[in-house]
């Protein structure tokens, strides 16, 4: 009996594997963006955090005109100056309001980023692409 509780025991013992290794981590997949890699965003705006945009509307349409000269002077700020294109954005749309200042910075980012991409070497457009897509992706803003 003592034997057969013996054999049960070592038994057992088998039927159980110890620690099982651990799998080595995955290699490193396809590089996703051969660029430098981008500055950290801004906080958001508390005027324009998640705000959605309708950018169709016969008031923000009228008042491009007068907006559109001041956008222009905030897109255009070097990061490295005392005002910041977003806290130039935010002052402009204190006076000429969110909605067409939020408008204008998409319609200018997109002319500057398509000038980028038909070949302009203008810094003027370097700065209002790359500050318009930081606003927008900084802010959540959205568009209809």
């Amino acid at each position: 009996m003592r034997l057969l509780l013996l054999a049960a025991f070592l038994l057992s013992l088998t039927a159980c594997p110890g620690p099982q290794p651990i799998p080595p981590p995955p290699g490193p997949g396809p590089a996703l963006d051969a660029g430098p890699p981008d500055a950290p965003l801004p906080p958001p705006l508390s005027l324009f955090d998640h705000q959605v945009f309708d950018c169709h509307q016969a008031a923000v349409l009228g008042a491009y005109p007068a907006t559109s000269p001041e956008v222009a002077r905030c897109l255009s700020l070097p990061a490295s100056s005392e005002q910041q294109a977003g806290d130039c954005l935010l002052a402009a749309a204190g006076t000429l309001g969110a909605a067409p200042v939020a408008c204008l910075v998409r319609d200018l980012g997109a002319d500057a980023s398509a000038a980028l991409l038909a070949g302009s070497t203008l810094a003027s457009d370097s700065l209002a692409a790359d500050a318009a897509r930081s606003f927008i992706l900084s802010n959540q803003l959205g568009y209809r």
